[in-house]
C-alpha cells in the first residue's frame, strides 16, 4: 500500500529498479545505501544496488554473526546482510525482477504495527538435481539497530578514503609542477559529512549525575550496550574522521571541521510529530526553520563547546559548497 502510493506520486522515480538507477543509465548518481534491520539475527540489512559484504555464501545470515570478513577489497560493512542477495521468489521460480526503488526505501522504514516486516528469500543451489536451500530475512526499520545511518557511512568512508588520499597526492604533485601557472592548478578533493537529524536540538544544561544505588547497578548497566550506536557517539566518530588535514595532504579547510549537523530547533510553538503525518502548520514551521538555518550568518563560535569541536552549521556548509574554499597548511605540517 505504501509503495503503490509512492509510485503514484512519481512513477519515474519510484517504479524504476534500484540497480538500474545506479548501474545502467549514463547519468552520474550518488551511491545510495539504506539500512534495514533483520528481525531474526539483529544484523544490519544493507539495501543498495551493489553488494557490501563480498561474495555470496550458502547462508548469508550466518556471515553477519561470525568474526570473519570477505577477501580484501570485497567488503566494507560489518555485521551486515545484503538485501540484493535475497531477491528470489519464495518458491524459487525464475521471476527475479530486482528491487523497485519504492520497495528498497520501504525495506529500511518498515515499522511494527504500521507496516509488517518485509520478508525476502534466497535460493541457494547445491548439487545439480537437488532442491534449492531457501533462506530468508525479515527487514524492519534500520533505526531498531542504529538510527542515524552514520555507522554505515563511516564504514563506507574507510573504504573510499585511500582513493581520495591517492587523488589528492596526485593533485599536490601536479600543482607543485605548475606553481607558476595558477590557471593550470587542479582542485583537491574535500570530503564533507552532513547529518540531517530529525530530532530537535535542545540547549539545556547537562543533567547532574547522581551516585548510583549498587542494588540496581546490574540492571542500569545493561543500558551501556547501546552507547556505541548512539547518534552522539557516532557524531564524535565523524568529527574525528572529518577534522584536520585533507586525506593525502597537509592542507586543511579554514573552518574548524568538515562535519555538519542540520537539525530543527525548539521553538515556542507546536513541535512537528516527526516520522508521522505532519500538519500544514508543522510543515510550514520546519520550512521556515530550514530557511533560517541556511541563511543565518555562520557562527564559528558555535562550532566549539567547552574547548572541544562540535559539528558545523548548515549556513557554514553552504558557504563551503559555494566557495571559494580556502585551504591552509597545518601549523606543524611538512610535505605536499
Amino acid at each position: 500500500m505504501f509503495e503503490r502510493a509512492w509510485e503514484q506520486t512519481d512513477k519515474d522515480a519510484w517504479e524504476r529498479g534500484l540497480s538500474s538507477a545506479s548501474l545502467h543509465d549514463t547519468m552520474w548518481r550518488p551511491f545510495l545505501l539504506m539500512n534495514g534491520t533483520d528481525v531474526a539475527s539483529g544484523c544490519r540489512i544493507a539495501v543498495a544496488a551493489r553488494r557490501t559484504t563480498g561474495v555470496a555464501l550458502a547462508d548469508e545470515r550466518l556471515r553477519c554473526q561470525k568474526p570473519n570478513i570477505a577477501l580484501r577489497g570485497a567488503q566494507f560493512v560489518t555485521a551486515t546482510v545484503d538485501a540484493v542477495a535475497f531477491n528470489d521468489a519464495a518458491n524459487c521460480r525464475p521471476l527475479n525482477r530486482g528491487l523497485r526503488m519504492s520497495t528498497a526505501a520501504h525495506l529500511s522504514a518498515r515499522f511494527t504495527y504500521v507496516s509488517p516486516s518485509g520478508t525476502m528469500y534466497r535460493c541457494a543451489y547445491n548439487d545439480e538435481g537437488d532442491p534449492p536451500d531457501v533462506t530468508s530475512i525479515s527487514s524492519i526499520d534500520g533505526g531498531y539497530l542504529e538510527g542515524s545511518g552514520m555507522a554505515a557511512l563511516l564504514e563506507f568512508w574507510s573504504a573510499v578514503e585511500p582513493a581520495v588520499a591517492a587523488k589528492n597526492l596526485e593533485v599536490a604533485a601536479h600543482n607543485l609542477k605548475v606553481a607558476a601557472k595558477p590557471e593550470e592548478k587542479l582542485p583537491y578533493v574535500v570530503p564533507l559529512v552532513v547529518l540531517l537529524d530529525s530530532h530537535y536540538s535542545v540547549k539545556a544544561p547537562d543533567p547532574k549525575i547522581e551516585p548510583l544505588d549498587e542494588l540496581v547497578a546490574p540492571v542500569t548497566g545493561n543500558r551501556a550496550r547501546t552507547t556505541a550506536a548512539r547518534t552522539a557517539t557516532l557524531q564524535q566518530a565523524a568529527l574525528v574522521r572529518f577534522t584536520g588535514p585533507l586525506p593525502g595532504t597537509t592542507l586543511e579547510v579554514a573552518s574548524p571541521t568538515r562535519s555538519f549537523l542540520v537539525t530543527p530547533r525548539t521553538e515556542p510553538q507546536m513541535a512537528a510529530p516527526l516520522g508521522w503525518v505532519l500538519s500544514e502548520m508543522s510543515m510550514n514551521s520546519m520550512s521556515m526553520q530550514l530557511t533560517a538555518l541556511a541563511t543565518e550568518a555562520p557562527d564559528l563560535s558555535g562550532n566549539t563547546l567547552n574547548g572541544r569541536l562540535a559539528a558545523g552549521q548548515l549556513s557554514g556548509l553552504i558557504g563551503l559548497l559555494k566557495g571559494p574554499m580556502s585551504l591552509m597548511r597545518t601549523t606543524a605540517a611538512s610535505g605536499p
